[in-house]
């Protein structure tokens, strides 16, 4: 079985890159006057401290932020 960690790529490129473009969608649906319901799958434990050691196993955070 595969398990998934979001510490191993938080802070890697593309994280950021998807951080940044949820950010302008949730941004641009607040404009309109309906609400917004947004979940999140992929949270993960929702926040991550750059060098915890599950970020160094593979160093992608190197590349990222």
């Amino acid at each position: 079985m595969l398990a998934y960690r979001h510490a191993f790529h938080a802070g890697n490129h593309a994280d950021v890159i998807k951080h940044a473009v949820m950010l302008y969608c949730l941004d641009y649906l607040q404009n309109k006057p309906s609400p917004v319901l947004v979940i999140d799958t992929h949270a993960g434990s929702g926040q991550y401290r750059v060098g915890e050691p599950l970020m160094r196993v593979k160093r992608e955070v190197n590349t990222g932020v």
